[in-house]
């Protein structure tokens, strides 16, 4: 057969094809953490960003409202707040007044609800009349702020059932993202107005020195958290379970401590907003991560921790990363050990005069909080 003047095959070999696909795989392997930990980045600012706007929205919200805070039962949440009302003495008997919900805060302790109504968000409940403002249209509200990308971590995506019961309206959500701070948005009365050592509640042996949730009762701005990444309501219990969302509003003893909105921070040892008991020098049982709950509110990564010989509280494991907002408006982003400094939860001035309940790493970290504190050895907090 002549074959002259045929063009040789331009075509792949078997060979060359399956070294074509390895190198594609090989670059895809090596590409592939980096599109990832890009991705993870970029989720952080939108966080970072989320956090930001939401201190700038209510610095914005005390310039209209002579300095009052959004998000405590005695300003945005009096309606939401059942209290006692009427005078008492002189033959007269206090009253209960029942909590109302007035279409912008879904619980005495929700800031979510009356910021993004400030800054012109409508939602649900928003400019309806008293008949439409009924319990359905308060859960449409909550389940609302589920969508609003700019109160939601893009890194969460949990879900979280309802408390204390599900029922027909009340139903698995997306978790909470953040949570506000009651030692600012509450004052120093017993629940439901606050949280403070009235209550004969787990700050007891704190003075607040009369606190207001007032701006500029707030203090020292650029070290005083205004939001932070939480996992309300999560167990702080070896066996941890899921978070959950506390949808009562009102009654003493449903949604005191800050409800699903809020918490005393970070620093406490049975905080149900940020539970370390699976972090490293807390138990010295064996963890396993699914029930780790911090994985569950710092959600931007983590740090590998070294153990120190000759220091017991500090073992092997991992930090996670989360984002704090603070007064002053800046963001930081922090691993869950350094997230737990008291100073960051107190305002400015409060009185401390016993050991504060503090987890073991946290105790260790801020020493200054946890020995040698009585009535006549006080420290205040800057």
């Amino acid at each position: 057969m002549n074959t002259k003047g045929r063009k040789p095959s331009t075509g792949f070999t078997l060979i060359e094809l399956l070294v074509a696909i390895a190198i594609i795989a090989l670059l895809i392997s090596i590409l592939l953490p980096s599109l990832g930990a890009a991705r993870r980045t970029a989720r952080n600012i939108i966080c970072q960003n989320n956090m930001r706007q939401m201190v700038l929205a209510q610095t914005s919200y005390t310039n209209d409202n002579k300095d009052w805070l959004a998000g405590s039962p005695s300003t945005s949440g009096w309606d939401a707040t059942g209290r006692v009302v009427g005078a008492i003495g002189q033959g007269y008997r206090p009253t209960l007044s029942g909590p109302r919900f007035n279409g912008l805060a879904v619980q005495e302790w929700d800031w979510i609800g009356p910021l993004l109504s400030f800054i012109g968000q409508r939602g649900p409940g928003d400019g309806a009349s008293q008949s439409a403002l009924n319990e359905e249209t308060r859960a449409e509200r909550y389940y609302w702020y589920d969508k609003v990308s700019s109160v939601n971590c893009p890194e969460n995506n949990f879900e979280v059932d309802p408390f204390p019961v599900a029922t027909a309206i009340w139903k698995k959500k997306r978790m909470f993202s953040y949570s506000g701070v009651t030692s600012f948005l509450g004052t120093e009365d017993a629940p439901v107005l606050g949280s403070g050592a009235n209550s004969g509640g787990p700050i007891a042996g704190q003075d607040r020195r009369g606190h207001q949730p007032m701006l500029s009762r707030v203090g020292a701005a650029s070290r005083k958290v205004a939001f932070y990444e939480s996992h309300r309501y999560a167990e702080s219990q070896l066996t941890a379970d899921p978070p959950s969302y506390g949808y009562a509003m009102g009654e003493v003893g449903r949604s005191t401590y800050g409800g699903a909105f809020s918490d005393l921070g970070t620093w406490w040892a049975q905080s149900k907003s940020f539970s370390r008991n699976a972090a490293p020098g807390e138990s010295a049982g064996t963890w396993d991560r699914r029930v780790d709950a911090r994985f569950w509110a710092f959600r931007h990564g983590s740090r590998k921790v070294e153990p120190v010989a000759g220091q017991a509280a500090v073992r092997s494991g991992v930090q996670c990363l989360g984002n704090l907002s603070f007064y002053d408006g800046h963001v930081e982003l922090l691993d869950d050990l350094s997230a737990t400094n008291p100073e960051f939860f107190f305002p400015t001035g409060t009185r401390v005069t016993q050991a504060l309940a503090m987890w073991k790493t946290t105790a260790a970290r801020f020493k200054t909080y946890s020995t040698g504190i009585n009535a006549n050895n006080p420290v205040t907090m800057p």
